[in-house]
Formats: structure tokens, C-alpha cells, sequence
């Protein structure tokens, strides 16, 4: 997954029209085993431009597959010009919601509003899709064999609900999780349990569960829908919204419910094996009742009574007096990508700002969130970036006063219009 190692298993090419040539567009074909694409490239004709390519066809240096744009001579310009001036497309928004801005000592300010302003631009390119999210190594290559990860779900597409761009949001749900519930509700009733199991790892053409044990056992996708429903409802508390989301909110549930198992000694509920956690490094066959899913399976249960009653609860809590504190048990050499955007919504739950801002800026030694000059092409890890920022800046539902994550020391002062508080 994303290795540059290989460049004789796939080639590219620059194609032309049948018409012939057009000033201003250029087209390279990508063929990458039963993958086939074009990357389409425009500019304006009286600023023209040449594509070439770096190394030969069949070449099997690093560079094989790389292109390059640059100026040329035109009737204007007797030379070509020595640079190029052009617009990335940002948005659709007629008005964009405005990132936070900070006043600090320049390193943390400056590295966190870099951050934030360059994850929205790849998050709008990479996860704004129609009818699915996205693969997590979005469209920047074949990553994950072209197949989606259920458990990154709330990653890829809640920070639209909190950024107020919730159009795209609208985009994938329900109607992604509507053209998986047969498959799903197929497969709890294969082994057993009422409702819909949703897959970890799977596509819309044939809705399978991609084989392996973490795919087979992963369990914290299940809540998610709960998670979402109410995102949505926030945004358009009406009938329409209970109506869209209840088949998918109903299934889920009822799956969830069947899966707890009484355990008649105790008197609880267990999550009985075989689980596999959300970090994906437990023993399946020897673990129960884990803790982020114990937490997140009564919560979604709770929020799916709520959803029968007509009322809506809050999200999951933050951690009481006897529990751990996850950072406290993971070093910064282990954090993965959305792990330092949870890291920052815990602390800023429970009043600790410093570390709050600390796991939002840090570049630790492990693959974290971002890395200089830019960051790894892991979606997840952007789209919770942005959430985290919506938790840190306006809070969540319940949160009191402005920004509740950035220290109140007097070193941050923070300003922002039309993000939404989080759940």
C-alpha cells in the first residue's frame, strides 16, 4: 500500500483527443492491473503550457511515472515564462466557513493554520464523493485495493457536518449504508443475530466482507450509523431526517442488541470473543468486553432508544476517575494517524487544553496525523484533523464558552465563523 517501489506493475501515458490536440488540456492514462483512469489537466489557452514526460516508457527508475507542466512560448510572450500562476480549486461554496486563526508564538500557530487550511483543500479533492467514502488512501493511489473501510466513516465525512459543509455529507449518508443493508443484514442472519452486521472492509458492487480475521472480527464500525444519524439530525432536525435514517438506525441496533450476551453471573452484558479491537491488536479468540467498544456499544444502544423516543442523547463520555487515560498508556512512537485527533478530543473533554493543542500540533517520530512538508495521503487522519479542530475551537454539544480546547494562559487567541459545535 502506497509503495513507489514497483514501477514496471503499472504504466502511464500521455493520451490524445481522437479531434486531434486542444491548447489547454492535456490527459495521462493510468493502468494499474484491472485499475484504469485519467488524470485531466486544464489551464487557461492564452497561458500556454506543455506536459512532458520525465523518463522513457518501460523505465524502472523511482521517477518512471512522473510528469511535467511547464511554460512555453506563445504569440504574447517571445520567451517562455519562468513560472505559472494558477488557482486550485478549493471548494463549491459560495461562502466558505473560516478556519481558526490563533495568536501565539509563531511555530504552533503558524504550523497548526498550514495544517488546517491544507486539510481542507485534499479532504474537498479526496473525500467529497457521491453514494461512498472513499478509499482510505483517497484517489491518490490504489491503496486498499479500491475497497472502503466502514470503521473510517465518521473520519472521512463528519468534519463536513462540523465545517458546515454539510451538503457533502448528504452526498454519502444514508444512501451508502442504505445499499449496504441487505448484504449486512444478510450477514448477521448467516451466523446467527437479528439486524445488520456492517462490514469493516468492503465495496458497493458486490457489498462483501473483504476476507482476514481483523476484517471478520473488527466490531467498531457497528455504532457508527447512531454516530452519523445524529449528526445529520443536527443539521436538519426534522421528520425527514428520523424518516431517511430509521431503517439503517433500526438494523443496527437490533444487530448490537443481540450481539450482547447476559451473562447470568455477573448480571451484565458481555461483548463476548471473538472482538477484535479498534486497534486492531487484540486476540480475537481470548478477549471480551473491550473497553472503547463496551463504551461506544452502550452509547449507540442508548442513542437508538433515544432515536425510537424522540430525543437524542450526547456522545460518548469522556473518561471517569478510575479509568485510563489513553495517552497515558500509548507513546507518541505508536500513535497512528486519527489516534492523535482522538488524543486531542479526549483532553480538551476533560480540561487539559495543553495537551489538547499538543497532539494537534505535534510531529512526533511515529506516522502521525501529518508530517513535513506535507501529509501522507491517509484520509482518515485529515478528515479527523478537522473534526478535532471543531472540538478544540466551538466545543460540543453541552461545551460551555469559546474555544474549551486552546489554553486560557493568554498565549492563544482564537476566532472562527460558521463551524458547529461537535457532538
Amino acid at each position: 500500500m502506497g509503495s513507489y517501489d514497483f514501477p514496471l506493475n503499472h504504466t502511464t501515458s500521455i493520451v490524445t483527443a481522437p479531434s486531434g490536440p486542444h491548447d489547454g488540456v492535456a490527459h495521462i492514462h493510468h493502468e494499474m492491473q484491472e485499475t484504469a483512469y485519467f488524470v485531466n489537466l486544464r489551464w487557461p489557452c492564452r497561458k500556454p503550457l506543455s506536459l512532458t514526460r520525465n523518463e522513457p516508457e518501460g523505465s524502472s527508475a523511482r521517477t518512471a511515472h512522473r510528469y511535467t507542466l511547464a511554460p512555453v512560448k506563445s504569440p504574447r510572450h517571445e520567451s517562455a515564462q519562468n513560472s505559472i500562476s494558477f488557482t486550485t480549486q478549493f471548494s463549491l461554496d459560495l461562502k466558505l466557513p473560516a478556519a481558526p486563526s490563533g495568536s501565539a508564538t509563531p511555530s504552533p500557530r503558524t504550523k497548526l493554520q498550514r495544517r488546517i487550511i491544507m486539510t481542507q483543500y485534499y479532504m474537498r479533492v479526496n473525500s467529497a464523493g457521491t453514494g461512498q467514502i472513499p478509499q482510505e488512501s483517497g484517489l491518490v493511489y490504489n491503496g486498499w485495493w479500491g475497497k472502503i473501510h466502514l470503521e473510517m466513516a465518521v473520519w472521512h465525512c463528519a468534519h463536513w457536518a462540523a465545517w458546515g459543509r454539510q451538503q457533502y455529507f448528504d452526498r454519502v449518508f444514508p444512501a451508502m449504508y442504505e445499499t449496504l443493508l441487505p448484504s449486512a443484514a444478510a450477514r448477521a442472519c448467516n451466523i446467527g443475530w437479528d439486524g445488520a452486521r456492517w462490514a469493516k472492509m468492503t465495496e458497493l458492487g458486490t457489498s462483501d466482507i473483504a476476507p482476514g480475521e481483523t476484517r471478520a472480527y473488527l466490531m467498531w464500525q457497528q455504532p457508527h450509523p447512531m454516530y452519523l444519524a445524529q449528526l445529520a439530525y443536527q443539521a436538519k432536525p426534522t421528520r425527514r431526517t428520523l424518516r431517511e435514517w430509521d431503517r439503517v438506525v433500526t438494523a443496527t441496533a437490533e444487530y448490537m442488541a443481540s450481539f450482547a450476551w447476559y451473562n447470568e453471573t455477573s448480571g451484565h452484558y458481555d461483548l463476548e470473543p471473538p472482538p477484535k479491537g479498534v486497534t486492531e491488536n487484540s486476540f480475537s479468540r481470548e478477549t471480551r468486553n473491550l473497553a472503547f467498544e463496551i463504551a461506544y456499544w452502550r452509547w449507540a444502544l442508548d442513542a437508538a432508544a433515544d432515536w425510537r423516543s424522540g430525543s437524542w442523547g450526547s456522545a460518548p463520555a469522556a473518561p471517569v476517575d478510575g479509568t485510563h487515560i489513553p495517552w497515558e498508556i500509548w507513546t507518541d512512537a505508536n500513535i497512528r494517524g486519527w489516534g492523535r485527533s482522538v488524543l486531542a478530543i479526549n483532553p480538551t473533554r476533560i480540561g487539559n487544553t495543553e495537551r489538547a493543542i499538543y497532539h494537534l500540533r505535534t510531529t512526533a517520530t511515529g506516522p502521525a496525523i501529518w508530517s513535513d512538508p506535507s501529509p501522507p495521503p491517509r484520509f482518515p487522519g485529515g478528515g479527523s484533523v478537522l473534526y478535532a479542530i471543531g472540538y478544540v475551537a466551538v466545543g460540543w454539544a453541552g461545551s460551555e464558552g469559546n474555544a474549551p480546547g486552546f489554553p486560557k494562559d493568554g498565549t492563544w487567541v482564537v476566532k472562527h465563523e460558521g463551524l458547529l459545535k461537535a457532538l
